[in-house]
């Protein structure tokens, strides 16, 4: 009979009266297949994009037969195969440490299916038959139970960074890892709010211990009499009133700090309090602090000194507001709080404002510089012109109000100094006797803004130009031919307006000075005197007020032809044939004096305003 073979060794099987003469080495080479199987190792090659067929032949040394096949070191850049035979149940030991890019290889049976490598490790599979399954042996799937992990792990197979966090096994709150002194690890137990980690040297771990010496603040302000405690560090808020802050008992090198949360000390003091017989630098009495902004740290010497100050800043570092603060001096100026954000510097007279703080684009404000109104002449005067008007207002500055036609949309700039102020006065008017000396208003001046004072009535020799112009006088010998101009020296938007004229011939009624809105009036007729331009109304105040009126011509000849009105915003007119003053504190013109040697009236003084945001 002819021998037959194993299905998954192809070992040849014989059978009675078979292999006469070689039964021996058959059985040999049975042996050595055997042995293949067991432990036989063979290197292959593999061709990337290729298929590899592992083969079994019957009683012969075959590839697929070895225990342990390692691929030679090769780069798989494409989908390659190796395969077993079919029909065979064997266990394999896949060697892929020498390949690259190793996950484009999958090992398989010839028609069933296999496993692609994920890695350039070695695999172990089985053969059932049908399917080549794999078995990890280098790693681990799933979790291990700690008490199922006998024996040890060397640290070379524990990859860099692979014990993270979710790892390790819980512990205390607030507890740190250490290490004793044998070199083994131990939690650190969680010290108190406030505590620091300190060192207990060599052979130790460390603990949380309370700091030695140092200050911890209390941040909630204190706003009435308080006992400190050795350590603390506390804000005194004495915006409503001065208290007291009593000291601890006296241990050497305790500390206290304290500093002026509000900086209201220099107004409501605070008061150290010394413990019993305790010290404040060498005298059982208790310091005040009155500096706006100081800080001070105590620290407990002995009881020859006590509480000694080692640290005392007057310094008062802030940080620089964005907005302006300043002060107001000068005899009736004025700073006020017009509501939650503004505030309003008014100056009636000389001053200085002074801005100690603002930077940047807020640090500007709106502005109101109105110069003194001119002064009129005697008998038949035309009327003074009003001072220069010249105002900004920026809404994102000072807020939404209404301003006059005149401001410029431009706000002023202003870095922390001094700023002195000019208001000028009313221009001098004619008596009924004396030189005719009328005269023009004075400039105001705030920063870069000078406002022109208003022009005196026309009369030769006189200073008629101006922030507005007079008006024309009659029976002067040299009547004016053209209105005499406003706004002189010229700024945009314009400061004034000219003075209107006198009419007759001879003259025998005078014209109207200018005002900040409009043009004095040329006498409308041979009879009757022109009025004296109006001025223009702001609400820079909060509420609105009229200011820059020029002063009516003077009462005519014969005295029944009637003066001219003062202009609206402060310009004087006549009572009887005397001229009226322009009104203190709009810059509006004199009346101008009347027949019968009447007397001109004096020019209304200036006004300086200044409006910012405080917050």
């Amino acid at each position: 009979m002819t021998s037959a073979y194993s299905t998954d060794l192809k070992l040849e099987l014989m059978v009675t009266g078979e292999n006469a003469g070689t039964w021996g080495d058959n059985t040999n080479n049975n042996l050595n297949l055997i042995q293949q199987a067991i432990s036989g190792f063979e290197q292959v090659t593999l061709n990337s994009g290729s298929t590899l067929a592992l083969a079994m032949t019957d009683k012969t040394i075959s590839n697929a037969r070895n225990m342990v096949i390692k691929f030679a070191t090769a780069s798989i850049a494409a989908s390659t195969i190796c395969t077993i035979p079919d029909s065979i149940e064997k266990f394999y030991i896949f060697d892929a440490t020498g390949l690259t890019n190793p996950t484009n290889l999958t090992i398989k049976t010839a028609s069933g299916s296999g496993f692609t490598l994920d890695a350039a490790k070695i695999y172990a599979a089985y053969s059932d038959g049908t399917n080549l399954n794999e078995i990890s042996l280098d790693t681990l799937g799933g979790t291990v139970a700690a008490a199922n992990i006998t024996g040890t792990i060397a640290t070379a197979q524990i990859a860099d960074d692979a014990v993270t966090l979710a790892k390790m096994a819980p512990g205390t709150d607030g507890n740190i890892i250490s290490y004793d002194a044998s070199g083994n690890p131990v939690a650190v137990a969680t010290g108190s709010a406030g505590q620091v980690l300190t060192s207990a040297g060599a052979g130790a771990p460390p603990t949380f211990a309370d700091a030695a010496g140092g200050i911890s603040w209390d941040t909630t302000p204190k706003t009435a009499t308080f006992s400190a405690v050795a350590g603390g560090g506390y804000f005194a808020n004495t915006t409503g009133s001065a208290f007291n802050m009593n000291l601890p008992a006296g241990v050497a090198g305790a500390e206290v700090a304290v500093a002026d949360y509000a900086e209201t000390w220099d107004s409501n003091s605070l008061t150290v309090v010394p413990n019993g017989t305790d010290k404040i630098g060498s005298l059982n009495e208790s310091a005040i602090l009155n500096t706006k902004g100081q800080s001070v740290t105590f620290v407990f010497v002995d009881s020859t000194q006590g509480w000694i100050n080692t640290l005392d800043s007057t310094s008062n570092v802030r940080g620089t507001p964005p907005y302006i603060e300043a002060s107001v001096s000068g005899a009736c100026n004025t700073l006020t709080t017009i509501d939650t954000n503004f505030k309003l510097a008014t100056f009636t007279g000389p001053g200085t404002f002074t801005v100690t703080a603002g930077t940047g684009p807020l640090a500007v404000a709106d502005y109101l510089v109105i110069a003194g109104g001119g002064g009129a002449g005697r008998e038949i005067a035309g009327g003074g012109g009003a001072g220069g008007y010249r105002e900004a207002h920026s809404d994102p500055v000072s807020g939404p109000y209404t301003a006059s036609p005149l401001a410029t949309p431009t706000a002023l700039p202003f870095a922390p100094g001094a700023y002195p102020i000019t208001v000028g006065a009313g221009g001098n008017g004619v008596p009924t006797a004396g030189p005719c000396n009328e005269s023009p208003g004075s400039d105001s001046v705030l920063s870069t803004i000078t406002s022109a004072g208003g022009g005196s009535s026309f009369s030769p020799g006189k200073t008629a130009t101006g922030g507005s112009g007079g008006g024309g006088e009659a029976n002067s010998g040299s009547q004016p031919t053209a209105v005499v101009a406003g706004n002189t020296p010229p700024v945009s938007p314009p400061q004034g307006n000219p003075g209107g004229l006198s009419s007759g011939n001879p003259a025998n009624v005078a014209g109207g000075g200018g005002g900040a809105g409009a043009a004095g009036a040329t006498a409308p007729s041979p009879s009757v005197s022109g009025a004296g331009g109006n001025g223009v109304a702001t609400e820079i105040t909060g509420s609105s007020v009229t200011r820059g009126g020029g002063g009516g011509g003077g009462e005519g000849y014969p005295s029944s032809y009637p003066s001219g009105a003062g202009g609206s915003g402060g310009g004087g007119g006549a009572s009887g044939n005397a001229g009226q003053p322009g009104t203190t504190n709009t810059g509006g013109g004199a009346g101008g004096g009347g027949s019968g040697q009447g007397p001109g009236g004096n020019g209304g003084s200036g006004i300086v305003m200044i409006r910012y945001r405080f917050q």
